[in-house]
């Protein structure tokens, strides 16, 4: 499993973290240790995405093939000025198996017959028939997606969203217009989703949820009044999952929200202090849906679970009395190992909690003087059953399960 940090790149096997950071004056190493995005394309090549470059993980071989202990970088610069062009935001590959690349600045496209030994120049800037492309306007692209037509969908933060028919060169655009009530809400687009009947659902910062017909070709917009308690709780919609014909919107500061199509209603899940039993906070940093139904929510006062049969929230706290509990509240990543244990990681370490609901702390450690012990930024695995975790500063951890305890992952070239 390969975990994207603000502090290198991540590799957990299951049993230990390799950590992949830019070495000054090595043109094979990544090329920036903000990570922003990773992506296995079909051919099995990984992409890294950064702040400052673009690359692709590659294992050196002997003339044979034969692959030897050394894993590299190629390195891609698109731009020698500081323009946005090599600060890489998303990724995506078309049917074809084209790699769509978004920046802060543009859209590449690498044609699949250049995927052996691609330079610079083989990776063209996406020029589309539209006077609104935002050529000189710096936007970044946050996100990629295609619909069951083929459609795609190009979410921007700053520009709209623009979509580009399927088998076309043409570009459409959906931006919002003061003048036009039924445009789009906002141009800060954080969250595009096609749902299972082929809605798309547009979450933005500061304009509500956004649901566009594309029979209808309209937007119908969904924000929150202060007199309607049925409104959405939040104008700043940071996720939108479906579930059983309906969905569960995450805000930035409002809490969690049900929606149900039908009736257009919005229930709010959020915290009160007077009730233990309610959402532990209401900036959601993360949702998602477990195959027993139930909401995992992320935040910064913990992980909350919610049933979402009876909704009702399980808090999981620290308990200074008990032994068994998690060691802190504030928790930045979670992963589901799916054979009984879940991980927890914040800012003092990493927390297992097994299937009985006890946890084991585990303390992450290094020798980097401008790092923080502990902060676990994220955590991933992979089909190996390996573990990786990703510090604030302190490079990649990999869990050795031998000795129950992570150890700092490193690379030697």
């Amino acid at each position: 499993m390969w975990i994207a940090t603000m502090s290198g790149l991540n590799r957990f096997n299951g049993y230990d973290i390799t950590v992949f950071k830019n070495i000054p004056g090595d043109s094979l190493s990544i090329t920036d240790n903000r990570i922003r995005r990773i992506f296995e394309a079909s051919d099995g090549s990984l992409w890294v995405g950064t702040n400052n470059g673009l690359n692709r993980h590659s294992i050196q071989t002997t003339d044979d093939n034969t692959p030897i202990n050394q894993e590299l970088f190629e390195n891609f610069y698109f731009s020698s000025e500081e323009d946005g062009q090599n600060d890489i935001w998303s990724f995506a590959e078309d049917k074809a198996g084209n790699l769509w690349i978004g920046t802060a600045k543009n859209i590449r496209i690498l044609p699949k017959n250049k995927f052996t030994n691609p330079t610079v120049s083989d990776f063209k800037i996406f020029t589309p028939n539209t006077p609104l492309w935002p050529k000189s306007l710096r936007v970044r692209i946050s996100s990629f997606t295609w619909d069951r037509q083929g459609n795609m969908w190009i979410a921007t933060i700053g520009g709209g969203v623009f979509f580009k028919p399927f088998k076309s060169d043409t570009l459409l655009t959906f931006q919002h217009n003061a003048n036009n009530p039924n445009s789009l809400s906002s141009n800060y687009v954080l969250t595009i989703k096609e749902d299972s009947k082929g809605i798309i659902w547009i979450g933005t910062y500061l304009g509500g949820l956004n649901r566009y017909d594309p029979i209808g070709k309209s937007f119908r917009h969904y924000k929150n009044s202060p007199t309607s308690p049925k409104s959405i709780s939040d104008n700043k919609v940071y996720d939108i999952v479906e579930y059983r014909n309906s969905y569960w919107i995450a805000t930035l500061g409002g809490g969690i929200n049900h929606f149900d199509p039908k009736t257009e209603v919005f229930t709010r899940f959020q915290h009160v202090e007077t009730d233990p039993n309610s959402l532990a906070n209401d900036n959601i940093r993360d949702i998602l849906v477990d195959a027993s139904e139930n909401l995992w929510i992320l935040t910064n006062r913990g992980v909350n679970i919610m049933d979402l049969k009876p909704q009702k929230f399980q808090h999981i706290k620290h308990d200074p009395y008990n032994k068994n509990s998690i060691s802190h509240d504030y928790v930045s990543a979670v992963y589901d190992a799916n054979f009984g244990e879940v991980w927890f990681g914040h800012n003092r370490g990493i927390d297992k909690m097994d299937k009985n609901g006890n946890f084991r702390f585990y303390k992450v450690l290094h020798d980097n003087p401008r790092s923080r012990d502990g902060y676990v930024y994220s955590i991933a695995g992979n089909q190996q059953g390996e573990l990786f975790l990703s510090t604030f500063g302190g490079g990649i951890f990999k869990y050795n399960s031998a000795k129950d305890l992570f150890a700092p992952y490193t690379v030697v070239y």
